[in-house]
């Protein structure tokens, strides 16, 4: 995969790496809850809806509307933290999980979940989309998609490991709090910077205009096909 900067200070594999390990946390820490399910349920006596609402709707309402405004703040803020921010509030939540006495409790700390993992994936995209060219986009978001298998894998297998040995209260403070530790990480060693695309005038347009309407509509006063971004701002 080829980045299309050329700035020491940035290193996209290095952030590809980073951010696919953030996407790793954001599943473990999501499917966690499914594996605990039984054992929860036991231990605080809570029926199959209860369940469900914990492990599906309360999370998903919050993920799906949080993100939009989320997805606003990551085009006009800096993304790494953002990232940082989401990535310390769902891996703490998932941690404070453990301490819930009562069904609320629980209830609440899932609703914080899926409130920081609504801020994982937006700004992540946005800033694989500045790090590579568009021929490379496709393999770099590809790699960025095994975070989902290898969080699921861990999430499952620490989840049913932990909760036998010790119990799902200290398994949802295995999972959680790497998570937070990680974020300092992210600040430390994640370089954020916006690709400021400027465009070239086509002459070819002028001679399309003479020749074929349609082409010169589809083209414009731009070869947009061919435009590349030109100029980078490394943002601190």
């Amino acid at each position: 995969m080829t980045a299309i900067n050329n700035n020491p200070a940035v290193r996209p594999h290095l952030a590809l790496f980073l951010l696919t390990i953030v996407y790793a946390f954001n599943f473990i820490d999501r499917q966690i809850l499914v594996i605990l399910q039984e054992p929860i349920k036991q231990d605080m006596g809570l029926s199959d809806t209860q369940l469900g609402l914990l492990s599906g709707f309360s999370f998903a309402l919050v993920y799906v509307f949080a993100g939009i405004p989320i997805a606003y703040l990551a085009d006009r803020g800096n993304r790494r933290n953002i990232i940082a921010i989401a990535l310390t509030v769902w891996s703490g939540m998932t941690a404070i999980s453990g301490l819930a006495q009562n069904y609320t409790h629980l209830l609440l700390a899932r609703i914080g979940v899926g409130l920081g993992e609504a801020g994982g994936s937006p700004p992540s995209h946005s800033m694989i989309s500045d790090y590579y060219a568009p021929e490379h986009r496709g393999k770099a978001m590809s790699f960025y998609s095994t975070g989902i298998y290898i969080g699921i894998l861990f999430g499952f297998a620490l989840g049913g490991i932990l909760a036998d040995e010790l119990g799902w209260r200290v398994a949802f403070f295995v999972v959680g709090i790497p998570g937070v530790l990680f974020a300092g990480v992210l600040m430390l060693l994640l370089k954020v910077f916006r690709s400021v695309y400027r465009y070239q005038p086509c002459p070819r347009a002028a001679t399309y205009a003479r020749h074929d309407i349609s082409r010169a509509v589809f083209y414009s006063e731009y070869d947009w096909a061919g435009a590349w971004p030109l100029n980078h701002r490394l943002i601190e």
